[in-house]
């Protein structure tokens, strides 16, 4: 096969693109069931193995373009001020506190009054969007009493085996329902470690502790601490890879109701990338809620 698209210094240049293309089909069909592949990039020339997994188009990644088709597409034929995604995206649902059925009122009238050739989801669940890039969340059912969570090798149980409280509400007839007593929200995590390294924008700067970060023995980032290089030195094979992932998990209880003399609070976790510079590391956008 021609390898002449290597040379192309455009990246973004559709020889460049279609290069990629079949040099990874004709990698798969000729592999032998190996495990790596020569990488195609301009600066490994072909000439570098790397692991299959980390070059080849993923079942996450065609989400991710998805979601960027949606952030393009035109609400309507002509509509330069929305596109289907920030239509959606607006946070007065939540800000409000909008129920699903009034959300589907709402979608449903906006839906009438845009023209018939509209792009516009009917309802909540079209509009989900966002769960190709993993902004979903998965319940774990909990023992009313906050025994235990089922889930994994409890996922199974009907009554906790600490308390032997049932895991659903009871009717005032003393028959068992299908609604769980309480459940915890778990956003997970994995994918948004994953869009981290799907942009541009921030892939560079997840090696920055590694490969920016300068050693002038001053406390800029917690890999000049003593903890960070005690922790490098227990696992070499972990720290010898600047693209694994260090994370800071944190936890605070409030009161989410602002009443002071009701005796309930949440212990919401978070975690922080430390991969990142340290004018990054701390800001919002990187701070990731899980529970």
């Amino acid at each position: 096969m021609s390898r002449r698209w290597i040379q192309n210094p455009n990246r973004c240049a559709d020889e460049y693109l279609d290069g990629i293309k079949d040099f990874i089909e004709f990698a798969r069909r000729h592999n032998l069931g190996a495990t790596r592949i020569r990488c195609p990039c301009r600066r490994c020339n072909n000439t570098l193995e790397d692991d299959v997994p980390t070059r080849i188009d993923s079942a996450e990644f065609e989400q991710y373009e998805k979601l960027l088709k949606n952030a393009n597409q035109e609400l309507y034929p002509g509509c330069e001020s929305f596109s289907v995604l920030t239509a959606i995206v607006m946070h007065g649902k939540i800000k409000y506190r909008m129920s699903n059925l009034c959300f589907d009122y709402f979608l449903g009238a906006f839906k009438r009054m845009l023209p018939t050739d509209n792009c516009l989801p009917k309802d909540h669940k079209h509009a989900k969007v966002l769960n190709g890039l993993g902004l979903g969340d998965e319940k774990i059912h909990a023992c009313k009493s906050n025994c235990m969570l089922f889930y994994k090798e409890h996922e199974t149980l009907d009554t906790c085996p600490i308390c032997n409280e049932s895991m659903f509400k009871m009717t005032s007839q003393n028959r068992i329902t299908k609604i769980p007593q309480k459940v915890m929200r778990y956003l997970p995590l994995k994918p948004r470690l994953q869009r981290l390294y799907m942009s541009t924008h921030t892939a560079t700067y997840m090696r920055w502790h590694k490969e920016k970060r300068v050693d002038d023995d001053v406390m800029w980032h917690p890999a000049d601490g003593e903890a960070w290089k005690e922790f490098d030195r227990t696992f070499p094979e972990f720290a010898a890879d600047p693209r694994n992932v260090r994370l800071e998990l944190d936890t605070d209880g409030f009161n989410p109701y602002g009443v002071l003399n009701q005796h309930h609070s949440s212990w919401p976790i978070f975690v922080f990338p430390y991969n990142l510079p340290p004018w990054k590391c701390m800001k919002k956008e990187y701070i990731m809620m899980t529970v």
